[in-house]
């Protein structure tokens, strides 16, 4: 593990490590493992604890948590509205889905009546012709 410390620590080395796609692999399994390890969760457990208790009297500490805080807050807000768009898109593609198959339907019906009166005045040509001629 202090290898990689090491390496991570020089931005040189680390920053090619990072273009190929290998290292960038190997950097998040390696992180996540650094992370997920007891001993640097208790660390960083103690920086913040440590830290934390100092910068609560920092003035620009304060302002930068209530920005975060907010900028959380429209993140959620960004979310929900994303999810609801999705939603309303569902619906649109069913309901539009919907709506063509009733259109095909009434072009059909449309047909069918065409075809009907059509018939009807053929019906009408035949039966004025048959009047004529008696």
């Amino acid at each position: 593990m202090p290898v990689w410390l090491r390496f991570l620590a020089n931005p040189k080395l680390f920053g090619r490590f990072m273009k190929s796609k290998a290292g960038r692999r190997a950097a998040f399994k390696w992180g996540a493992m650094i992370v997920k390890s007891r001993t640097a969760q208790s660390l960083i457990d103690k920086f913040i604890n440590k830290n934390g208790k100092t910068l609560d009297k920092n003035k620009e500490y304060k302002k930068l948590e209530k920005e975060y805080k907010k900028a959380q807050q429209r993140i959620a807000d960004l979310e929900r509205m994303v999810e609801q768009n999705n939603e309303n898109q569902t619906a649109l593609q069913t309901n539009t889905f919907a709506l063509g198959r009733q259109v095909i339907e009434l072009q059909r019906l449309y047909a069918q009546m065409q075809n009907e009166i059509h018939r009807m005045q053929q019906q009408q040509i035949v039966m004025s012709a048959a009047q004529n001629t008696r």
